[in-house]
């Protein structure tokens, strides 16, 4: 799927956000046995390929977490929150 990124509409950036949390909140449930809330997105198209999310951790809402996620093959990039939190991912990033 390749976007036109500067035709994205307001519906499209929505509809993409949507389809971005379910795999978002399973990459934290996979690498770090957490469930996050996501509650806004940032998308930087045409400077970025990329959708970030922002939420929290559902148990402790102190724990701010953003993961980045590809638009065109919708694959998890890169995971960003306090060190504490990061440092848990398993297996762990080489």
């Amino acid at each position: 799927m390749i976007f036109i990124y500067s035709k994205i509409s307001e519906a499209k950036k929505q509809a993409l956000y949507e389809r971005a949390v379910p795999i978002g909140q399973a990459y934290f449930m996979k690498y770090y046995g957490a469930n996050i809330i996501f509650t806004k997105y940032e998308l930087n198209t045409p400077v970025t390929e990329d959708i970030v999310l922002y939420g929290y951790l559902k148990e402790d809402q102190q724990i701010q977490v953003s993961l980045s996620i590809n638009i065109n093959t919708l694959e998890p990039r890169n995971a960003m929150g306090s060190h504490d939190f990061i440092i848990k991912r398993n297996p762990p990033l080489e």
